[in-house]
């Protein structure tokens, strides 16, 4: 789970105790707290570091391949370009 640290929409504190009570393996989650940042992570300046944080759970979660994302995907190959917006 990543939140966003200004986020005005999600309280972080409630989000962290759910998170934190959830049946799911402690190795098999991770939380982490965007600093700066607000509710849309995708669109905040540092949004790569979103997408590689995804990819990085992905690859962790999945280390033979995820195939939801397509038969040839491998997301150690995968690369991001931020484009000026």
């Amino acid at each position: 789970m990543i939140l966003g640290e200004k986020d005005s929409i999600v309280d972080n504190a409630s989000t962290r105790a759910w998170f934190d009570q959830t049946a799911t393996p402690k190795d098999q989650k991770e939380m982490k707290l965007m600093a700066g940042a607000y509710h849309e992570l995708s669109k905040e300046l540092k949004r790569v570091d979103f997408v590689e944080r995804l990819l990085q759970f992905g690859s962790k979660v999945c280390p033979a391949g995820c195939k939801g994302f397509g038969a040839d995907y491998d997301p150690k190959k995968v690369v991001i370009k931020q484009t000026g917006d």
